[in-house]
C-alpha cells in the first residue's frame, strides 16, 4: 500500500465528510479498510464513525493514477453500514455511481458552453435545521421583506432573534405546532449550491381557501445574484418530489405575479399550465 496515497485520500474524504451538506464535522475515527484497482485507477476503502460509540459507516475515496496524490474526485459515502463481507462490493458501486454523476456533470458543461445561462454546479435541498443555523440567518439577512409576493418573516430580526424566534417557529410550522388560526403546516427548504445557500422554497402542505385562491402550495425565491441559472427550476423541481407525497389535493397550485415572467418560466419547465389569470398574477397547476 502507498501510504503517502492512502493518507491523501483519507484527508479528502474527511473534508468531504466535513462538509455542512454532509456529515457537517470530522468523522470521531476513520480507517483505511482496502484498497482495489477500478477502470485502471486506484481507490481505498474507509470505515468511520460519526462519533466514537457509532457503528462503523462505509467510505470510498481513489481515482489515482500510479503513485500521485491528485484524485479524479471519486469521494463519497452514502453513510451506510461498513459490512468487511461486502465492503468492496459496496465501494465499486459507489464509484461507478460517482463516474456517472461526473460523467453527466461534463455533458452538461459541454452543454453550458452553448447556453451559458444553465447551471452545472451541485445543489442540493435542505429542510431548515440547527447545524445550519448561522448560513441560514446569512442568506436570510440578504433577502428583501417582500418581494413579488415572496414574504420573509425574518426580516429585520438580529442574529439572537432568529435562533430564538425565527427558526423555531420555522421548525415548528413544519409539525403543525402552534400555528396562527388560518394558517397550514409548512416546511421550509433551503436550496445549496455547493456550500452557499441560494434560495428558500416554502412548500404548505395542503391548501386554505386563502392559498387556494393566492399562493398555493409552494413558494420560493433565489439570491437576486444567483438568478439566470436555472436555480429556480431545479429547486422547484425538487420541491415538487416532496409536495407530491405530502400535499392531499390533486393537482399543486402555484402562483406568479403578473410581472414575473421569469417566476412563470420556471412553474411551466416543470409541467405546468396556466389555470387562469387575474389582476394580480397566473395561477398554474402542476399534476400530480
Amino acid at each position: 500500500m502507498n501510504q503517502e496515497q492512502m493518507n491523501a485520500a483519507m484527508e479528502s474524504l474527511t473534508q468531504w465528510l466535513a462538509h455542512p451538506a454532509e456529515l457537517g464535522k470530522a468523522p470521531a475515527k476513520i480507517e483505511c479498510a482496502g484498497e482495489f484497482e477500478l477502470h485502471d485507477l486506484h481507490y481505498y476503502i474507509f470505515r468511520y464513525k460519526k462519533s466514537l460509540m457509532g457503528k462503523w459507516l462505509l467510505g470510498v475515496c481513489g481515482g489515482y493514477e500510479g503513485d500521485g496524490l491528485e484524485h479524479c474526485g471519486h469521494v463519497f459515502s452514502e453513510m451506510e453500514d461498513y459490512d468487511p463481507a461486502t465492503a468492496q462490493e459496496k465501494a465499486i458501486a459507489l464509484v461507478e455511481v460517482m463516474r456517472s454523476y461526473w460523467m453527466e456533470q461534463a455533458r452538461r458543461a459541454e452543454e453550458q458552453k452553448e447556453n451559458p445561462g444553465t447551471f452545472v454546479n451541485y445543489v442540493l435541498l435542505k429542510e431548515a435545521n440547527w447545524e445550519d443555523r448561522e448560513e441560514e440567518f446569512a442568506f436570510l439577512t440578504q433577502m428583501p421583506q417582500d418581494e413579488n409576493g415572496s414574504i420573509n418573516p425574518c426580516f429585520g430580526m438580529t442574529q439572537g432573534e432568529f435562533f430564538t424566534q425565527g427558526l423555531p417557529q420555522m421548525i415548528d410550522n413544519a409539525k403543525g405546532i402552534g400555528l396562527p388560526e388560518g394558517d397550514v403546516p409548512a416546511t421550509t427548504y433551503f436550496l445549496w449550491e455547493n456550500d452557499k445557500i441560494v434560495g428558500k422554497f416554502n412548500l404548505r402542505h395542503r391548501l386554505s381557501e386563502a392559498l387556494r385562491n393566492g399562493g398555493g402550495h409552494i413558494g420560493y425565491s433565489i439570491r437576486k445574484d444567483c438568478r439566470g441559472r436555472g436555480l429556480a427550476t431545479e429547486g422547484l423541481r425538487m420541491v415538487l418530489e416532496k409536495a407530491r407525497d405530502i400535499v392531499p389535493e390533486e393537482e399543486i397550485y402555484l402562483h406568479a405575479q403578473l410581472q414575473n415572467l421569469a417566476s412563470l418560466r420556471v412553474m411551466e419547465k416543470n409541467g405546468a399550465y396556466i389555470h387562469h389569470q387575474d389582476d394580480t398574477g397566473y395561477y398554474t397547476r402542476i399534476k400530480k
